[in-house]
């Protein structure tokens, strides 16, 4: 259940942004809109969601699901401003492309290893 419940989410996310944007919501407002949505995710992640998993002040911050949401609704403040076709040949890379970098060892990035490990492959 817990692989669902996140693209479950952004993809409702998704899927609001062009109602909202096909409804009339201008794209300076929806950019707007998204982007502040954005914002209050990291926001919670760092303090509230931080907080509920320590129970301890001063509390270590833990940046998990919620502040990569975040990221994700600052993308989409970005991304409604290009044409729709340019977002579905991004939307197409990344599906297809998703495991392609996968055999890529961090050790070719130089000084850089750790965060190519953070960034791509997680907690793994």
């Amino acid at each position: 259940m817990k692989h669902l419940c996140a693209p479950t989410f952004i993809l409702l996310a998704g899927t609001s942004a062009w109602l909202q944007h096909d409804r009339g919501k201008s794209t300076p407002g929806l950019s707007l809109f998204l982007l502040t949505r954005g914002l209050w995710l990291i926001f919670l992640e760092a303090t509230v969601i931080s907080f509920g998993w320590t129970f301890s002040i001063p509390y270590l911050i833990f940046f998990q699901v919620m502040w990569a949401i975040g990221c994700a609704m600052i993308a989409f403040a970005a991304l409604v401003w290009l044409p729709r076709v340019a977002v579905l040949v991004m939307g197409l890379a990344i599906v297809v492309g998703h495991n392609l970098l996968d055999r890529v060892p961090p050790g070719i990035f130089g000084h850089l290893p750790t965060l190519w490990a953070v960034l791509h492959m997680g907690g793994q």
